[in-house]
């Protein structure tokens, strides 16, 4: 596993130490065992493990670098992208937020047993934690991956950044479908699109970055409370 983990850094181009890649593969062979009895991901076997899921999480890191701040990991399911970022950014805190009760109870096993430090996990819905001042606009970075289209997920996710913060989204080849039409919306949500940083991952499959700055407060009333989560794949 460290072996195939070590490649596949090599490939896209970023370095990892030996604490990084072991627990990078702790993080992943726990999420493949844990995938028996649980929908965790949808990758079939170890090399898709790496590539569609722990390696993707790390594009991010190859054009951007986190200061020290609170990231959150919206609709993280197995922790994609957040522990990987939190391993290969030690610096900042990470919170894991995820809707399901048998996920969080995974994630929070999982963090201990990794004993990663600075790194908690919520369960609920973003609709509802975004509402709570505890947690409005008090993230300096919020991640989110295969969770909703655009415009839900921007009116689950930039309420929780703060001013000056930035959202990242992570999307397959429909995202430039998704962001047709965000500009309303985006100015309600107080947020601007910054950067779009489109990609391939090492054996083909592309993949588009969205980089959202949040330069003034989300208007009150959002985010909308919805009556079922919408989930969504990054083929």
């Amino acid at each position: 596993m460290n072996k195939l983990i070590k490649q596949g850094l090599e490939k896209i181009g970023i370095e990892g130490d030996e604490k990084k890649i072991e627990l990078s593969a702790r993080h992943l062979l726990a999420v493949r065992e844990a995938s028996r009895n649980l929908n965790l991901t949808a990758a079939k076997d170890i090399g898709d493990l790496i590539e569609k899921h722990y390696l993707d999480s790390l594009f991010f890191l190859k054009h951007c670098k986190f200061v020290e701040g609170t990231l959150l990991d919206l609709g993280t399911g197995a922790g994609f992208p957040g522990i990987p970022l939190k391993i290969f950014s030690p610096q900042i805190s990470l919170c894991l937020l995820d809707s399901s009760r048998r996920k969080i109870n995974f994630l929070k096993y999982l963090l201990q047993k990794m004993a990663l430090q600075n790194a908690s996990c919520l369960r609920g819905r973003a609709e509802d934690y975004g509402w709570r001042e505890e947690y409005r606009e008090k993230f300096q970075y919020v991640c989110s991956r295969a969770v909703a289209p655009m415009p839900e997920l921007l009116e689950m996710g930039l309420p929780f950044v703060s001013i000056g913060g930035i959202m990242i989204a992570y999307k397959g080849p429909k995202g430039e479908e998704e962001i047709q039409g965000i500009g309303p919306l985006l100015e309600l949500m107080g947020g601007k699109l910054e950067k779009r940083i489109f990609y391939e991952l090492p054996s083909g499959g592309s993949r588009v970055l969205y980089i959202f700055r949040k330069v003034t407060d989300s208007m009150p009333r959002y985010p909308r409370r919805r009556t079922k989560p919408v989930n969504i794949s990054i083929k």
